[in-house]
């Protein structure tokens, strides 16, 4: 059983600044390859709308935002149907996070193009950040449904996760975010994100399995060694935990101090146990047990004793076990 402190809560919130900085480097990924396929398609630059298309994608490298919107709208302007513009506006939009904008001209973009997955994810984020949560899950399926590269499903995989978890749904949550770290390479931070999924579904032991394995991925990793600390508690393995603080003091003192009324309360408890003195009753009879219970009075009073023992109530325990062994063997009057 999880003891009973206060901040053995969920844990996700102690992690919402690394969670936005892993989405922000998903988003970098996906920004990327979108410059990448702008850039392959330069070749093609022969004509007006191509060689604006083309400068819009150079402003873009160079993040020179707003001209890439101006350059895309008057390639559009020369050729509506012109598909690349379109994603190359969706990309501008995206990375400004002008989400309404974007998700407008990826929804022009598609029937311009033959499907693809990386354009559906970043739709998908796009919804995302307005909270249409549903609209994200059908974007992403529907990425991962044309079988692009693992990455690009690992991506995919880790904002269904994230959609999960904004809806409350943890058991969705953790199963995406396993496919997305299978499919994507190694990340502590996913680890951490893993570890946290579990947590919420009180999966102690994966969580705990989930948070070393992003300590081995990052030895220096503060949070990881934070949460594997609350999980420890929370499996009531107070030893390991109060290791676990000692490396986290050597790699994030301040993170470590937030778990300074956690680590005094297991030490108080440790010393309040060991000053406990023993009653008369468990001096006097320290092997009294229910081997001496001849008669089922006694049984009763053991069983009532060994109950109450558990329940840490020792003196009303052992004051039972000295009545059950103070009964005559042929007493039967209870």
């Amino acid at each position: 059983m999880a003891i009973p402190y206060e901040c053995t809560g969920p844990i996700a919130d102690c992690t919402a600044r690394r969670g936005t900085d892993l989405k922000n480097k998903i988003a970098s990924f996906l920004i990327a390859f979108v410059i990448v396929a702008a850039g392959a398609l330069n070749a093609y630059a022969d004509s007006a709308r191509e060689r604006l298309a083309a400068e819009g994608d150079e402003y873009f490298h160079a993040q020179d935002y707003p001209r890439p919107v101006a350059a895309y709208k008057m390639a559009l302007s020369a050729d509506p149907s012109l598909g690349r513009a379109y994603y190359g506006l969706a990309s501008t939009h995206h990375q400004q996070e002008e989400w309404e904008l974007a998700i407008a001209a990826w929804k022009h973009s598609q029937p311009l193009f033959e499907p693809d997955a990386t354009g559906l994810v970043l739709l998908g984020t796009d919804y995302y950040h307005l909270k249409r949560y549903d609209e994200t899950l059908v974007a992403c399926r529907n990425a991962i449904n044309l079988r692009p590269n693992g990455d690009t499903q690992a991506q995919a995989y880790y904002w269904i996760f994230l959609t999960y978890n904004e809806l409350k749904q943890p058991e969705k949550a953790a199963g995406a975010l396993v496919a997305s770290r299978r499919l994507g390479p190694a990340d502590a931070d996913v680890d951490v994100e893993l570890g946290n999924a579990y947590y919420a579904l009180q999966q102690y032991p994966e969580a705990a399995q989930a948070l070393k394995q992003a300590v081995r991925l990052q030895s220096n990793l503060g949070q990881a060694y934070y949460n594997l600390f609350m999980t420890d508690l929370a499996m009531n393995k107070k030893d390991e935990a109060l290791q676990v603080y000692q490396r986290l003091l050597t790699i994030d003192k301040a993170k470590a101090q937030e778990l300074g009324g956690l680590v005094t309360k297991i030490k108080q408890d440790r010393s309040s146990a060991k000053a406990v003195p023993k009653t008369k009753a468990e001096t006097d009879q320290p092997n009294q047990r229910p081997d001496v219970a001849k008669t089922a009075d006694a049984r009763r009073l053991m069983f009532y004793g060994a109950t109450l023992e558990r329940a840490g109530r020792s003196d009303e325990a052992a004051e039972q076990y000295r009545r059950a062994v103070a009964l005559p063997p042929e007493a039967d009057t209870l």
